[in-house]
């Protein structure tokens, strides 16, 4: 448990270093230095915790360590993600490089992240689950296509100098939040009559795919725009996205803890017995 403590106490003080460099750093090359560590770090703390709670659930319970092995490969590869963005600003001194390997790592996560949470509606008993998944794919398909299109109207009112393929690349992103946003809320929303810990998690991580897909937006419209740069205003809902994530890891760390010191050592990994095949006389 003090592992895990120490982790998310990091993950706070990287926190607040970057909000600190988002308000009180000018220098343009320092704020995009500290901008891109940190978020370097930021993520790494979220797959830190990940595999601390990853290691505590039984190898009995197959279903759930599918859950967390997509979702602790998608965080992965946005930590790749951040790295190789960093890599390029500070080393190749590209700035804002899209359409590069980053982006790559980006969205293969977000495909990881929809697997996971594909495991975890499937072991997850709902009442009328097909019912609630289609009526949610609807929702996030009608947002995601409302979006889209007021993008379009937005694009043709501005036509302004727009690479296509990196405003395609960007839109993207979003529609993912949108989609797993929706499969979040599909699998805890029927079940929060019985509000518990668990649930605490998911909607933790609900708020930081929302904090995600608004930094997203924004950040789309900023790139368009040429408004953007590493260590604008828009990347605190950036920072406060990889801090919910990495509590919410922490949460369920937090709890699979408990559970396991709950249980005596000796029992916790025993086989259950098959029952003898001698017949009754």
């Amino acid at each position: 448990m003090k592992k895990g403590k120490i982790l998310i106490t990091l993950a706070v003080v990287f926190f607040l270093t970057e909000v600190f460099n988002l308000l009180f750093i000018k220098n343009e090359y320092a704020k995009m230095f500290i901008n891109d560590i940190g978020l370097v770090l930021l993520s790494f703390m979220v797959v830190a915790i990940w595999l601390l709670a990853y290691n505590l659930i039984d190898k009995r319970f197959g279903g759930e360590r599918k859950v967390w092995i997509f979702l602790g490969i998608a965080f992965a590869l946005r930590f790749l993600g951040e790295l190789i963005w960093a890599f390029y600003e500070i080393f190749l001194k590209i700035e804002i490089p899209n359409l590069s390997i980053a982006d790559i790592a980006w969205t293969l996560s977000y495909i990881f992240v929809l697997i996971s949470f594909r495991y975890k509606m499937k072991y997850t008993y709902i009442e009328n689950k097909k019912s609630v998944v289609y009526l949610m794919l609807a929702i996030c398909t009608a947002l995601a296509g409302v979006y889209l299109y007021l993008d379009f109207l937005n694009i043709v009112r501005n036509p302004a100098v727009i690479n296509i393929s990196e405003n395609i690349l960007n839109q993207s992103y979003v529609v993912f939040d949108i989609y797993i946003i929706g499969l979040i809320l599909a699998i805890n929303l029927p079940l929060i009559r019985g509000y518990n810990k668990v649930m605490k998690s998911c909607f933790v991580m609900a708020f930081a795919f929302i904090s995600f897909g608004i930094f997203d937006y924004l950040y789309t419209v900023g790139v368009r725009e040429g408004t953007y740069i590493s260590g604008s205003f828009i990347d605190l809902f950036y920072y406060w996205a990889y801090l919910l994530a990495a509590y919410s890891v922490f949460l369920r760390y937090k709890l699979m803890n408990t559970i396991t010191l709950s249980v005596p050592k000796e029992n916790y990994h025993q086989d259950v017995k098959k029952p003898s095949k001698r017949r009754r006389k």
